[in-house]
């Protein structure tokens, strides 16, 4: 039980956190510019706040597929709900697709 909040929050934590001690280790689309010392406080920001919403979209998936498998469990034979598994692992997708749509267009190349 204690997965489903620990893991998102480690990845919470480690997306907005990581930035700041090894950047050199972030794989940012332009990073050399975007972590440069005059846009390097607000950049490390922005990633802190996706964090946090990947963090989100991480937690809701875990907890619906949690909420799947105890479906599954209840019923004989055991057989996983595809009317609760589908909509959150279609969710999670959309989310996430979004959250990259929005993370590369800020990192995007400056004109």
């Amino acid at each position: 039980m204690s997965f489903l909040l620990v893991y998102p929050v480690l990845i919470a934590f480690l997306i907005g956190f990581l930035p700041r001690v090894k950047p050199e280790w972030v794989n940012l689309p332009n990073r050399d510019y975007w972590l440069a010392p005059e846009r390097r406080q607000e950049s490390l920001k922005f990633l802190s706040a996706q964090g946090y919403w990947f963090g989100c979209l991480l937690l809701l998936l875990v907890v619906g597929v949690h909420c799947a498998i105890l479906a599954a469990n209840r019923s004989h034979p055991p057989e996983l709900p595809l009317s609760i598994f589908v909509p959150v692992l279609a969710g999670f997708l959309v989310g996430f697709s979004v959250w990259l749509v929005v993370l590369f267009r800020r990192f995007r190349k400056p004109e």
